[in-house]
């Protein structure tokens, strides 16, 4: 008879079970070896409006150098209409690849990345590294992730970054009233004021995806409501700035929201000389501005050109981030009407 089958029976237990475990811990070392390129060193914060409304939070051991082969995840939970805005303060991670005041690559060096859920997916915002400090950023919804990871061998010099963050619910915007029926809605009456500024969500940090505002003007009976841009720069492939392109966009409307007024043209793309400032007025004492962003960039490419009296050749450049594109500032005045 074999050895192999008698061997079993003249084992003790102990040592049956020890040879047939064996192979598997064998195995399970030999796994664990394989994986000691990733991070070894992992810490989770969260953060809740119904705690504390605004704070900050900072990679391990700022402002001094961070630890090697470290993620650190940072989540915020806010609730109903609130929105989470992020500002970073201080970023200084190590880039060897290359200027680090001017990174193009984010790959496989030690980073911090953005995230926002968007239809339950995860979406990620961008990917910054090196020291150039990324703009203010806000979420869509009341969610919000920022991972840090470290990939270099702990070098000493690089500190890390700081941020600063607040729950907030008026989208970063101060001017008007803001309205309770819809989740962004702001509103301007020429008896409280003839004349002023308003703002895209976030500005001047990026506008947050997958996010409509609506702006809402009420002059007197004689009243007309003009409004000019002296800054705009909203991601989108003019003329028509339509969804099927995934265009964001600015329309105008002499009615309600349930309205299309179709004789009013969107804006999208750029806007920034004096050339570009165009006047738009409304027909009678009422009129609507909605800003819309969509949830996702279009391809990389070239915008179609602009030719006409009143614009100049543009050129579009979308990137892989998703909102690198600040958004617009726009001034209104309500004048009389002759």
């Amino acid at each position: 008879m074999p050895m192999m089958l008698l061997l079993p029976a003249l084992m003790p237990p102990n040592k049956m079970l020890l040879l047939v475990a064996m192979p598997l811990l064998l195995a399970l070392a030999e796994s664990q070896a394989q994986s000691h390129d990733y991070p070894s060193t992992e810490c989770v914060h969260e953060y809740f409006s119904s705690t504390a409304m605004n704070g900050s939070f900072q990679s391990p051991g700022f402002p001094v150098t961070y630890p090697a082969n470290t993620v650190c995840r940072y989540i915020f939970q806010g609730k109903g209409r609130e929105r989470v805005q992020i500002m970073f303060t201080a970023l200084d991670l190590d880039y060897p690849t290359g200027d680090p005041k001017a990174p193009y690559d984010c790959e496989d060096v030690d980073s911090v990345t953005v995230s926002v859920n968007i239809d339950n997916q995860h979406r990620d915002l961008g990917v910054y590294c090196g020291n150039k400090r990324p703009p203010m950023l806000m979420s869509n919804d009341n969610r919000m992730e920022v991972v840090f990871q470290s990939t270099s061998p702990g070098n000493v010099g690089p500190t890390g970054f700081k941020a600063e963050y607040k729950f907030v619910t008026n989208f970063g915007i101060k001017a008007g009233e803001q309205g309770t029926d819809m989740v962004c809605s702001f509103t301007f009456k020429s008896d409280v004021e003839t004349n002023g500024t308003f703002k895209s969500p976030n500005f001047p940090g990026l506008y947050p995806r997958n996010t409509e505002c609506h702006y809402l003007f009420y002059g007197k009976t004689n009243e007309r409501i003009h409004i000019t841009f002296p800054y705009f720069d909203v991601e989108g492939i003019p003329p028509s700035c339509t969804e099927d392109t995934q265009s964001d966009f600015v329309e105008f409307s002499n009615f309600n929201i349930k309205l299309k007024d179709r004789k009013m043209t969107r804006f999208c793309g750029t806007r920034e000389d004096d050339k570009n400032k165009k006047e738009v007025k409304s027909d009678g004492n009422f009129f609507r501005v909605t800003f819309k962003s969509m949830m996702f960039m279009t391809q990389r490419g070239s915008r179609p050109s602009i030719n006409s009296a009143n614009t100049k050749t543009l050129s579009y450049h979308p990137t892989n981030e998703w909102s690198t594109i600040l958004a617009t500032v726009i001034t209104c005045l309500l004048l009389a009407f002759p």
